[in-house]
C-alpha cells in the first residue's frame, strides 16, 4: 500500500500542475498570447519551486513541518485556481485525493 503511495503522489503532482497551466489559461481574458504566457509560466513557477525545495531529493528541501504547509499551499492553490475557474468537480476532487494522500505520506514518514 505504501508504495502505490508513491505513483499517487506522482499523478497529483501532474494533476496539479495540468491545474495551474488549464487555469493559468482560463483566468487571463483577452490578448492570447498573454493567455498562454501565463499557462506555461504558472506551471512553470511550480515546477521550479517544487525541484528546488519540496522533491524528495531537492538541494534545498524543506524540514518539516514547512515541507508539508508548502505541499498543502500548492495543492490548495491548485485546487482554488481550479474552483476561479468554474472546475469545481475537478477542484474538490483534487482538493480530497490530495489531503487524503498527504495525511497518509505523512503518518507513513513519506512526505
Amino acid at each position: 500500500m505504501q508504495a502505490l503511495s508513491y505513483v499517487l503522489a506522482f499523478l497529483l503532482e501532474i494533476a496539479m500542475i495540468i491545474a495551474y497551466g488549464y487555469s493559468g489559461y482560463q483566468i487571463i481574458s483577452g490578448h492570447s498570447a498573454l493567455r498562454w504566457l501565463t499557462a506555461i509560466a504558472l506551471p512553470l513557477i511550480i515546477i521550479i519551486v517544487w525541484s528546488l525545495f519540496l522533491s524528495p531529493k531537492a538541494d534545498y528541501r524543506l524540514a518539516m513541518p514547512w515541507l508539508l504547509i508548502a505541499k498543502i499551499a500548492i495543492f490548495t492553490g491548485g485546487a482554488l485556481l481550479l474552483a476561479v475557474t468554474n472546475r469545481t468537480n475537478l477542484a474538490a476532487s483534487l482538493a480530497i485525493v490530495s489531503a487524503i494522500h498527504l495525511a497518509l505520506a505523512t503518518y507513513w514518514k513519506q512526505v
